[in-house]
């Protein structure tokens, strides 16, 4: 029998900096980038983060830390959830870095800090790095500046970075409008990272990424001394955490199989640490290279990600895709999400139209298209008992898509999808077939920890044969 743990406070008193940004597109990522690459140089273990349910920027921060990235995201974790995750991954390190999202104030609503970069630095107690595009601007730069220091949470920022500057002259002039205020300068870089229709691309995907960001580091090197940043970062004072008591996991280890490569890999961090302390051993497989699914698992879990780039491959390795297809029929517990929802359907047409065979575990066609079609945070109600919980279980998620699909048959839908921003355009969501659950939502469960006990206990049930196979 699970035995709650006692409550435990945990504290930190990390170095830390928020690297926020004016708009999206002001370069937070590079300089965050930059800045961490240069304070691993100076021998500090350096622990990068990012603000909000973003995937691809933590890539580019392992390439520049060789450290794992952490999302942070006050509307899906709660404010709880984000100081017990910083503290408890950033033991151990010399120095924290986060890059924001977004505008510094936006976030998960227009008309509060739901969500931003700006809510949490106040919930990390975290100095902020304010990045500006300078170019073109000289005396504006300093309403620009004085603007954001003066609104809501604006009293963190500490500094600021004129980023894409045109000279030495053009720097000294901008210092001179906010005499008050620390200004770096960056000029402006000839880089720019290549992008797709998700956004930037996987750091280790493409060769020239490593170009780009050994360019934009010669010049962030040429025009930023890290020494005082880091003084900076030494600003922030000890953050405390009561810890939430959870039960100890099932000495009973579970086999949860993870389909991790090139097509498949949007998936938290948070989320392999909660398997993990639930008493889960996890094993990656590659639905691109491996021609069929290990024997031993007890479930197996499907993340999001780029399927339509890779569709031709994963339909041509009709090994893997038979074996998840039987899998699925035997009841074994399986999880997927958006790119891993499209993989288990029956196709994929992709923007070329050509169409290709998927696993067919949910009789439902995907096609793609070039312009987005659902995006935004979703709390999801469970209107029915699933592998993540029972009817009436609450989480929260986010949507990314640029696909939609035609369901064929009077498949389950047992989610009830209440999007953040407009709760009156409620919908059914969330496919299920035996004991496969499949959705477009982005799931953190961090919202809600008890989703990834439920699931190894189905995975349990099924090792032990309490499952009937279909």
């Amino acid at each position: 029998m699970n035995q709650k743990r006692p409550d435990t406070v945990i504290r930190s008193g990390i170095p830390r900096l928020v690297v926020a940004g004016t708009h999206s597109g002001v370069g937070k990522t590079s300089v965050m980038s930059s800045l961490c690459t240069a304070l691993v140089r100076q021998g500090l273990k350096v622990k990068p983060y990012k603000c909000g349910p973003d995937y691809i920027d933590p890539s580019l921060h392992r390439l520049a830390c060789g450290e794992t990235s952490i999302n942070l995201d006050s509307w899906l974790m709660g404010s709880d959830g984000v100081l017990e995750t910083f503290i408890r991954t950033s033991q151990g390190y010399d120095i924290a870095i986060i890059e924001g999202v977004m505008g510094y104030f936006d976030g998960a609503s227009p008309t509060s800090a739901t969500g931003s970069t700006a809510e949490i630095a106040d919930i990390l107690r975290a100095p902020v790095l304010l990045v500006c595009d300078a170019s073109g601007m000289a005396r504006s730069y300093s309403a620009l500046v004085r603007g954001f220091l003066s609104f809501d949470g604006g009293d963190r920022i500490v500094a600021t970075l004129a980023n894409r500057v045109g000279s030495d002259s053009h720097a000294q002039l901008l210092q001179k409008t906010v005499p008050d205020t620390l200004v770096f300068s960056l000029k402006k870089s000839p880089a720019t990272l290549p992008e797709r229709h998700l956004g930037l691309v996987w750091a280790d995907q493409f060769s020239e990424t490593s170009k780009v960001m050994k360019t934009f580091q010669e010049t962030f090197d040429d025009s930023v001394n890290p020494t005082e940043l880091l003084s900076l970062a030494t600003q922030a004072p000890e953050i405390t955490h009561r810890e939430r008591p959870r039960p100890r996991p099932s000495s009973e280890a579970v086999r949860v199989g993870v389909v991790y490569d090139d097509a498949f890999r949007f998936i938290y961090q948070d989320q392999l640490d909660l398997l993990r302390s639930s008493g889960a051993k996890l094993t990656f497989l590659s639905a691109l290279r491996d021609h069929k699914v290990p024997e031993d698992l007890d479930g197996i879990i499907i993340p999001g990600g780029y399927p339509e780039l890779y569709s031709k491959t994963l339909s041509e390795n009709t090994g893997f895709r038979k074996n998840l297809l039987a899998l699925s029929r035997k009841n074994m517990p399986i999880y997927a999400e958006c790119g891993g929802l499209i993989y288990l359907c029956d196709q994929l047409t992709d923007l070329e139209g050509h169409t290709f065979e998927m696993t067919g575990v949910f009789s439902a066609k995907v096609t793609m298209h070039k312009k987005l079609q659902k995006m935004g945070y979703v709390e999801v109600i469970l209107n029915q008992d699933s592998i993540i919980g029972p009817e009436g279980t609450r989480f929260r998620g986010h949507q990314f898509r640029y696909s939609d699909m035609e369901i064929h048959n009077d498949t389950d839908l047992v989610y009830r999808l209440i999007p953040k921003r407009n709760k009156s355009k409620e919908q059914p969501e969330g496919l299920t077939v035996n004991q496969t659950l499949g959705s477009y939502v982005h799931a953190h469960w961090g919202s809600n920890p008890s989703l990834a006990r439920r699931f190894l206990e189905n995975c349990r049930s099924f090792r032990r044969g309490e499952i009937a196979g279909a």
